[in-house]
């Protein structure tokens, strides 16, 4: 099995291009009682609650998914800290100008999947 490393990368990766690959990566990697928390913003319990969240903030701003570029990633043993950039993915596939969105976060995981993701970035933006 790969480490919980491997798995954070993977999951980035699942995001892919579409908003299906990014419900298809929630549904894969996360426990049904997965806690995604945006600190300061939204509380969500499960993949398919994570997904109602995810669908609703992709329709309003038109857009498919989210590139995450990692800037920086370690581990112990079930943790993960994932430093990166997450870039908003438009409709017709390409990449939204500007400088994305700066966020940490903090991933717990138990028999290789996501139980716990707590992301933290400035809510200022995101809260008028």
């Amino acid at each position: 099995m790969p480490d919980s490393r491997d798995i954070i990368r993977q999951f980035f990766h699942a995001w892919g291009t579409t908003e299906q690959d990014l419900f298809t990566a929630m549904r894969t990697y996360l426990t049904p009682n997965a806690i995604w928390e945006n600190v300061g913003l939204s509380l969500t319990t499960g993949p398919e609650e994570a997904i109602q969240f995810l669908g609703k903030y992709l329709a309003g701003a038109r857009l498919a998914t989210f590139a995450a570029e990692i800037l920086h990633l370690s581990g112990d043993g079930d943790v993960v800290f994932v430093e990166r950039v997450d870039r908003a993915v438009k409709l017709d596939g390409t990449l939204r100008t500007g400088h994305g969105v700066r966020v940490v976060g903090v991933f717990e995981l138990r028999d290789g999947k996501i139980t716990a993701w707590r992301d933290y970035f400035d809510t200022a933006p995101h809260t008028h």
